[in-house]
């Protein structure tokens, strides 16, 4: 608590002149001669606050004395030639508009604080008795930093690849505070681009190009002209896919059997969006290796490929399409395929009287042997290559013969007894 030095001509018991008790003129820093104590006051009164910008006092309550200040930066070599103590006030009146910044040391350094309306104590502002340079300034304004709203796309919205996503956001700033300089935009944490353009729709679009497949979480960020950075936007999620071009083999027909060398037509529908490109190509794989690809739609509005000097074996075929603008779809379902050996059969004797015999080109032995009369009377049977035909009729029969690999032919043989 401050105390301060009063010189009195009469004891506060006696009474001085007239009977009341008076205060010996004091000199006071403010170059007033004024002088107080609590509950008593002299024949001068104390000033009224000095129509400055601001005035600072020096006890709580805008007791002591009182300095008026205008805008300016004041050390405490500018504060001690206006009468101001270091370290000696307690209070302060601030006009509307205006505000008091104190520094706890000397040209503005150290702890500070900031001031504004009547301050009637600094106690409670732990800074009482503290300041040692002050500047007197206009106010900052009291502002919320420029927001950003994402206003497209929408949240949880899909998008087809390779299709671009235009994010339109809504930024606001007020002018005072400098308006929109730029928008930033993020996806999953990621700056991916910014914009200091607003468009006629009022809005900072961004067109980002070339988005990941996936999902992915969508934010933005304005900044002010004063370098103000606001808070990020609520999350925006979206998800980019794809339709790829698909392959899918008509023909051949699954498990469909070819004699060696043969000539396999391998026929594809093919597929994909006239938004994805269309088809560009399909190529052809046997049991994973590429045989060829062609560019070219059949009047059939399939694609084919002859497959040509296809040796005997088991293959699995697949077909891929592949769009304009470059993707790849996935394999078609597989479709197998036997290509045999040639196979050919030899019946004698020819004409045959008692037995009928045949042999195979190939090692598969015969399974089954089978004659038919003209009218298509099955005559007779054998389990191999020979057949019994001393009690059958004389005349021209058929011979069907199949082998353990399947092969089948027909042949002709007379019988002339």
């Amino acid at each position: 608590m401050k105390i301060r030095k009063i010189f009195t001509h009469c004891l506060l018991a006696l009474t001085c002149g007239y009977g009341a008790p008076t205060l010996a003129h004091a000199a006071i820093p403010n170059g007033t001669n004024t002088a107080s104590v609590r509950g008593i006051s002299s024949s001068q009164s104390q000033p009224a606050a000095f129509s400055n910008t601001a005035t600072v006092y020096q006890d709580c309550n805008f007791g002591g004395y009182a300095v008026g200040l205008g805008v300016g930066n004041y050390t405490l070599a500018q504060l001690t030639a206006k009468k101001v103590r270091d370290n000696d006030l307690s209070s302060l009146k601030v006009n509307s508009g205006y505000e008091v910044v104190l520094y706890e040391n000397d040209n503005f350094s150290g702890r500070s604080i900031i001031l504004r309306g009547q301050q009637s104590c600094l106690v409670d502002s732990a800074f009482n008795d503290k300041a040692s340079s002050l500047r007197v300034r206009t106010a900052t304004p009291t502002f919320a930093p420029p927001q950003a709203t994402i206003f497209l796309p929408q949240n949880n919205m899909e998008f087809a690849a390779p299709d671009s996503v235009t994010i339109s956001v809504r930024a606001i700033s007020p002018e005072s505070f400098g308006g929109v300089a730029k928008v930033e935009y993020f996806s999953d944490g990621t700056k991916i681009g910014e914009t200091t353009t607003r468009a006629a729709s009022g809005r900072y679009d961004y067109v980002w190009s070339n988005v990941p497949l996936g999902t992915h979480i969508l934010t933005a960020q304005a900044t002010s002209y004063q370098g103000v950075t606001g808070p990020l936007s609520a999350p925006v999620t979206i998800t980019m896919w794809w339709a790829p071009p698909k392959a899918q083999i008509i023909l051949p027909d699954n498990k469909a059997v070819f004699t060696a060398p043969a000539s396999v037509t391998i026929s594809v529908r093919a597929i994909s969006p006239e938004s994805f490109g269309s088809v560009a190509k399909v190529e052809y794989f046997s049991n994973g290796t590429k045989i060829g690809e062609t560019t070219d739609r059949a009047a059939s509005g399939r694609y084919d490929y002859a497959w040509g000097s296809v040796p005997a074996g088991t293959y699995a075929l697949t077909a891929q399409a592949t769009n304009f603008q470059g993707f790849t779809g996935p394999l078609s379902a597989p479709v197998s395929i036997t290509v045999k050996d040639a196979v050919d059969f030899t019946v004698y004797a020819n004409p045959a009287t008692n037995k009928v015999y045949v042999v195979s080109s190939a090692k598969a032995p015969i399974t089954s042997v089978q004659l038919y009369s003209v009218g298509g009377r099955l005559s007779s049977a054998a389990a191999a290559g020979e057949v019994n035909i001393s009690d059958l009729y004389d005349g021209l029969y058929f011979v069907l013969v199949q082998d353990a690999a399947g092969n089948m032919q027909k042949k002709k043989v007379v019988i002339q007894h």
